[in-house]
């Protein structure tokens, strides 16, 4: 058996081995259910998922160009590494410097080239981002004026103020950078993946063979990091309503001297809030760390 069979069958091997780690681990794993800061249980909706992308679809424009934007730059991605390539084998392996004015030019054509599209596709990005947050906000705020009464008797008003600001920003945020980073980065990988078969193609096996052990390691990280950030968002929900609670009941506190309970009570908040951030944060660089 030859050296390149050994290693993918061990490759094999571990990748059958990470998916049955990781199967057990997602039936031990409480699935799409969510406790919100009220402490009710919620679960993961298509419906709502699918009026919000009803509301990126009304405007394609930005949309569209985002995500051309998107392949161009992952063409860009792979086009470097091999003028770097042939670069290198021109003036150190064939000691060839003819042409060191064409590779001059290649270069500020490619930095000229990374700039615009990069400043386009933020540009773009950015736009489909506030026109998103801004629908969230106008399609909330009208829902807001049909509901009865006995919704704001059992709401704070703190609650409502933090799904109207921070949440809707967040939400539309990681939607629209979200569908370019998946665009972007699996483009990237494909046309890595199509290079490196053309120069090498033992080595794009292998890399292939990698492809699901690095697919299990980073669903693991997505739960931890999924549930860390879900932690952040509703302890960062609850300051706001605190924030809020706070102003409107300012004369209540000081009429009946709660100064020093609120303080604490409120320190005690932004101390979750911080612990739950670095944990989040933690679990990310940690993802970060391991694919480079």
């Amino acid at each position: 058996m030859s050296p390149l069979a050994i290693i993918l069958l061990s490759m094999f091997v571990l990748d059958i081995i990470l998916v049955l780690l990781f199967v057990w681990y997602a039936k031990k794993r409480t699935k799409n259910i969510d406790i919100d800061e009220r402490g009710e249980q919620t679960k993961f909706s298509f419906s709502v998922w699918k009026k919000i992308f009803k509301m990126m679809i009304k405007k394609p424009k930005n949309i569209i160009l985002m995500l051309v934007f998107g392949v161009l730059l992952a063409l860009l991605d792979v086009i470097f590494p091999l003028i770097n390539a042939g670069a290198i084998e021109t003036f150190f392996r064939e000691g060839n410097f003819d042409q060191t004015k064409y590779y001059i030019i290649y270069y500020i054509l490619f930095a000229f080239a990374s700039m615009i599209i990069v400043n386009r596709h933020i540009i773009f990005a950015v736009r489909v981002d506030r026109q998103l947050a801004y629908d969230i906000r106008r399609e909330t705020f009208n829902k807001l004026q049909e509901l009865p009464f006995s919704y704001y008797d059992k709401t704070e008003a703190g609650w409502i103020m933090s799904r109207m600001t921070s949440d809707s920003a967040r939400l539309s945020r990681i939607i629209s950078w979200g569908l370019f980073d998946i665009v972007w980065g699996s483009l990237n990988m494909l046309f890595s993946l199509i290079v490196v078969f053309i120069l090498e193609y033992r080595l794009a096996l292998i890399i292939l063979f990698l492809i699901p052990s690095l697919a299990v390691i980073s669903l693991f990280f997505r739960t931890k990091i999924l549930d860390s950030y879900r932690k952040v968002r509703k302890t960062n929900s609850m300051v706001t309503s605190s924030y809020h609670e706070a102003m409107l009941g300012s004369q209540t506190t000081k009429s009946l001297v709660l100064e020093d309970y609120n303080k604490e009570a409120f320190d005690n908040l932004a101390g979750k809030l911080k612990k739950e951030s670095i944990k989040a944060n933690y679990f990310s660089s940690m993802f970060f760390q391991f694919y480079l």
